[in-house]
């Protein structure tokens, strides 16, 4: 299902973005998947600050089932505002993750077919995200929306976070990774009227 429909782009590619360099994003966001290099999905750019959309190894995610934390990796669900320390709120903070799985295992523990691998790299499934490959991932990685998890945002877990940053999203990468979410999370068609 291809979500990056020319009406979606027209109404949601933002204002700020004029000219050409608004044209050149809608167009690649339209040839996605066919577009998807990792030079374009990934800029090598690392600030020294969270930013939505990064991915971090080392992140302690709870498994609730056994009363448990396990190191995974993860890719940051909170927009960059709400992830930065100098930002003051009334109440904590926590930041907000989706697991990452390592498309590699995923591929070798299910025997995925080559239709299936297809599927899953041009992100059929609404509940998961495929990021392209990376150094870490040499066959990319895939998030579950459905499986997130948070943490209290201290400076700690900053900076153990951007010590350990595996990708940081290029503006296309970032750009398809927020309708991927904001399919999954904010979805207004859903056919039902709630009375």
């Amino acid at each position: 299902m291809n979500l990056l429909t020319d009406d979606v782009l027209d109404k949601h590619i933002p204002p700020y973005l004029v000219g050409s360099s608004r044209r050149k994003l809608v167009e690649e966001l339209k040839q996605f998947p066919n577009s998807v290099t990792t030079k374009k999905f990934y800029t090598g750019f690392r600030e020294n600050y969270l930013r939505q959309g990064d991915a971090f190894q080392f992140v302690d995610m709870p498994i609730y089932s056994i009363k448990e934390f396990r190191e995974v990796s993860a890719v940051l669900l909170t927009n960059t505002c709400s992830a930065d320390l100098e930002n003051e709120k009334a109440l904590d903070r926590y930041l907000t993750f989706a697991p990452l799985f390592d498309f590699k295992e995923l591929k070798r523990l299910f025997s995925l077919s080559q239709e299936e691998i297809r599927i899953y790299e041009e992100s059929h499934f609404t509940n998961m995200i495929y990021f392209p490959p990376t150094a870490k991932y040499e066959d990319g990685t895939i998030a579950l929306l459905d499986q997130c998890f948070s943490l209290p945002l201290t400076a700690e877990l900053s900076d153990k976070l951007i010590s350990n940053r595996i990708m940081t999203l290029s503006q296309f990468g970032w750009y398809f990774f927020l309708f991927k979410i904001s399919y999954w999370f904010c979805r207004m068609g859903e056919q039902e009227l709630r009375g």
